[in-house]
């Protein structure tokens, strides 16, 4: 019976945690309001006794030192950014947030902005949007289906009451295609109500491969809060510093996409409790400090078919079942290659039988699996791409091996490598989610999903010298060579 209140109280504490934000953030929206029509002396009431209850409440603060100032009581303003400082240093180590220190600037010079209802950017006072809430989440994946149970695990813990002092960090991997991405939207979407000071979104690999700097994303963060770009600090120390004081005293939700290292996030993550992070990756980010980690999973049978059905039309798959379970099966579960599928039925008017009977028959398969700006033999090249030359050579040799499974003694066998060797190499490989341990052993055991072994299949068979992953753009230009030729 306590082990089960135990449990109960979990989600209970988290949705207290999620009033008490939505509490103070009515209060502040409440004080802008009492502001714009001039009530001064029954705010500053209201405003100290917010400032006492929540001490490092920077946005409180500051909203009592304008009201003061606007009531003619500047000393007693420049007083309040005082305390709050010293409050700030002794408790946290921390300098007031340039918010602050740019209302305090502007209470010692008068600045007549900090008398209009709009001070206009750029004057060194607070604005309206440098108090508002960033909300940079891309939209929701409408079609999005299974995982359900990992996205209640995950939104259970990053709005826990556990983290005291700790930010807690969700590192999502898996293989390409899988929904890494799809995951971390739809998590982070149903979370924004228990952060209501905003949420922050940033890709932080670029188009051609290569990673963002930290520095940029901290840099687009911080305009994101709403500080001039003559406010932002230069090198990434510094940018740091701005941000994290930035991020004290709000709750935040955090979501970092298709992150490259560990190096690169850890300047990324706010320094307050009230926070929350989601990281997404292709490698599995284990030496985060205190990440909770969780890897994708191809869609099972039953979520495959539900993914399926709401990109063709429920009646469409209905219409020949065992025939959509088979292309829900020929697409081995990874969503990519299902909604590669599902445009091609829906925009071609085919029947699930028409459409598996095309990837059962195609020369390769992976070339059905490439719709509009989604490909997913491109996604397999790019991962490819960044392994070294003996993470290459154990990938391609799985191409070649009898059977589903394999051990680091048959790879190091076909590869001519150390049995050490290939084992240190393989592990390296399901860091990378490009090959899975197998339960059981000893010896242990490794598999390949079936979509990335048929790309090594490729790739092992391709001519020497050839780009990975541009077997398909060779086969077009040669295509287009013969019709030249008229052949």
């Amino acid at each position: 019976g306590g082990a089960r209140r135990c449990v109960a109280g979990e989600p209970l504490a988290a949705r207290l945690t999620s009033l008490e934000e939505s509490r103070l953030r009515a209060l502040e929206l409440f004080s802008d309001a009492k502001l714009r029509l001039g009530r001064h002396a029954e705010l500053i009431s209201d405003l100290k006794t917010l400032t006492a209850e929540n001490p490092l409440h920077e946005g409180f603060h500051t909203r009592l030192m304008i009201t003061l100032y606007r009531a003619g009581r500047r000393t007693e303003a420049l007083d309040v950014y005082h305390k709050l400082r010293r409050v700030l240093c002794d408790d946290l180590g921390l300098d007031p947030s340039p918010v602050v220190d740019r209302t305090y600037q502007a209470l010692i010079s008068s600045d007549p902005a900090l008398e209009a209802d709009f001070p206009a950017a750029g004057t060194g006072a607070v604005t309206l949007r440098g108090l508002g809430s960033p909300a940079q989440l891309p939209p929701d994946i409408g079609d999005f289906a299974g995982h359900e149970r990992l996205l209640e695990r995950a939104e259970r813990w990053l709005t826990g009451s556990d983290h005291r002092t700790a930010v807690p960090v969700l590192a999502v991997s898996g293989m390409p295609g899988i929904g890494k991405t799809a995951f971390a939207l739809r998590l982070a979407h149903r979370l924004a109500p228990s952060f209501p000071d905003g949420q922050l979104y940033h890709r932080l690999r670029e188009p051609d491969g290569t990673q963002t700097s930290s520095a940029a994303v901290l840099t687009s963060f911080l305009r994101g809060a709403g500080l001039s770009t003559e406010d932002i600090p230069d090198g990434v120390d510094e940018l740091q510093k701005a941000f994290r004081t930035w991020c004290s005293g709000r709750s935040l939700l955090l979501v970092l996409d298709d992150a490259v290292s560990v190096r690169q996030i850890l300047p990324l993550l706010p320094g307050y409790a009230r926070c929350a992070v989601v990281i997404t990756s292709r490698e599995r980010l284990h030496a985060v400090p205190g990440a909770r980690t969780v890897t994708l999973s191809p869609l099972s049978l039953q979520q495959g078919s539900e993914l399926l059905a709401q990109l063709i039309g429920r009646d469409r798959f209905r219409a020949t079942p065992e025939m959509s379970e088979t292309v829900v099966r020929l697409c081995a579960g990874n969503p990519s290659a299902l909604r590669c599928a599902g445009a091609a039925i829906a925009a071609r008017n085919w029947s699930t039988a028409t459409y598996a009977r095309r990837l059962a028959e195609s020369r390769s398969r992976l070339d059905e699996f490439a719709m509009g700006d989604e490909d997913l033999r491109s996604r397999f090249a790019a991962s490819f791409r960044t392994l070294d030359a003996g993470e290459q050579l154990v990938f391609t040799t799985v191409a070649g091996l009898a059977g589903p499974e394999f051990t680091a003694a048959q790879i190091a066998e076909a590869a001519r490598l150390s049995p050490d060797i290939a084992d240190l190499i393989l592990l390296k490989l399901v860091d990378r989610n490009l090959v899975d341990t197998v339960p059981g052993g000893p010896p242990p055991r490794y598999a390949m999903p079936e979509l990335l072994r048929l790309y090594a299949a490729e790739l092992a068979a391709a001519p020497e010298g050839e780009a990975p992953g541009d077997r398909h753009v060779l086969m077009l230009g040669g295509l287009s060579r013969r019709a030249h030729l008229g052949v």
